[in-house]
Formats: C-alpha cells, structure tokens, sequence
C-alpha cells in the first residue's frame, strides 16, 4: 500500500511522543523474540529523524496552500471589485446573464451570485411543484429516497432557471384567470 509522505509525518508526529507507552506495551505482549525486540532504539532514532526532515516540508506545505487558497478567492475579489462593472440598467438587463458571461473572469463569485440571486426552490407555485412530484414519484414504487426526490427537484428548478422557465405557468388558463383579476388597478 503507498503511503503519501505527509500522511507519514502525522503518523509519526502523533506516535514519537508515545515512545515510553510503546516501549511498555510491546515489552508486556511481546516479550523478546527470538528474532529480535520489535521496535529498538534504532528505529525510534531513524522515526525522529524522518519526522525532522518531513517536517520542514509539511510546513512549507500548509503554509503555501493556505495562502494559495486564500489568495485565489481574495484575488477574484479583488478583481472583480476593481473592475468596470455595469453602469446602466435597462429592462432586458439580467444579473444571472452577466454572471453567467462572466463565470471564467469569476468563478468562485459567479457561483456565489448564482445561487444567491436564484428563486428557492420552496418559492415555485404549489401546482408546478406538486406536477414535478407526480412525475418523479409514480403510483409504481420506484425505491428513491427522499434525498434523490430532493435533488432531482433541485436540479430540475436550476435547469429552468438558466432557461429562465422557472416561473412560467403551466396551466394558460391558470396564467389567464390570474391576469384577469388585475385588469381594474382600482379594485387592487
């Protein structure tokens, strides 16, 4: 089995510091073989100085990927707050649209603003959302579970939201009777 180096550091790390408690069980379980004492002191010396030298990479390692991880969304930020961003808003503008223009300048942000400027899904009419269950669950027994139920719907409310089909009336007549209501702006 292959062992990556920093996963050998944590090991001994975590082991080198129980040397006296390793000493005393192996001497009580195994009392000396034949072939010789499981662990002498000249594995204990080779484990400290493999810890030694490991250790300056494990730290130049966390140090470099914490800063790195860090500084890629701070980066994005950044540039993103330094930009030229939208001036003018006019009716056919759409901020999911310029998201989605933009999601290789801004990848980290443009899913952030994906998902906070999306419709939740408990937000669809009842009648949309009870029409997507009878399509998912049918009167034969299919084995999903609930989760699956869960992220089947999900997925279905994001595809229409990027086809900007999410709140669209299934039923015209429905969609006819509702505007009708509203004809008389007086009677609201």
């Amino acid at each position: 089995m292959d062992v990556r180096w920093n996963s050998t550091f944590l090991m001994l790390k975590h082991l080198i510091p129980y040397k006296s408690t390793f000493d005393i069980f192996i001497q009580t379980h195994y009392p000396q073989r034949e072939e010789g004492a499981l662990l002498t002191n000249d594995h204990w010396y080779v484990g400290e100085k493999i810890l030694e030298f490991l250790e300056r990479f494990y730290d130049s390692t966390v140090v470099t990927s914490a800063s790195t991880n860090a500084g890629i969304v701070g980066t994005e930020l950044s540039s993103y707050l330094d930009s030229v961003t939208v001036q003018k808003f006019d009716d056919d503008f759409d901020i999911l649209d310029w998201w989605r223009d933009r999601k290789i300048t801004y990848p980290v942000l443009s899913i952030l603003a994906k998902d906070i400027l999306s419709v939740p899904v408990s937000t669809v009419s009842s009648e949309s959302a009870f029409n997507l269950v009878s399509r998912v669950i049918e009167e034969r027994p299919r084995r999903l579970a609930p989760s699956m139920v869960e992220m089947l719907s999900l997925i279905k409310d994001w595809e229409e939201a990027d086809a900007r089909m999410q709140h669209t009336a299934e039923n015209k007549a429905t969609l006819e009777a509702f505007e009708d209501m509203f004809l008389d702006g007086d009677q609201i």
